[in-house]
């Protein structure tokens, strides 16, 4: 149950955090403006690693849904 953490969190504690540093001068915030299509990016990227990655589930047809042979015979005829 620790390792769910919901993305309203992560997103508040993000905010919370570059507001945090804009306060302390460390970053200004102005200049992170210009650079938010980098952060759109580094998210599909994160995303497609997640989906194709080394982890990724990968899934085969069954043998049920694959056409049988007389199945696939009985399409090759019907040329017109």
């Amino acid at each position: 149950m620790g390792a769910m953490v919901s993305w309203p969190g992560r997103i508040a504690r993000g905010i919370g955090g570059l507001l945090l540093l804009d306060t302390t001068d460390l970053i200004s915030i102005d200049r992170l403006f210009h650079l938010w299509p980098v952060g759109l990016i580094l998210i599909g990227a994160y995303m497609l690693y997640e989906r194709m990655g080394p982890n990724a589930q990968r899934t085969t047809p069954s043998p049920a849904s694959a056409p049988s042979p007389a199945q696939g015979s009985e399409a090759g005829n019907d040329r017109r």
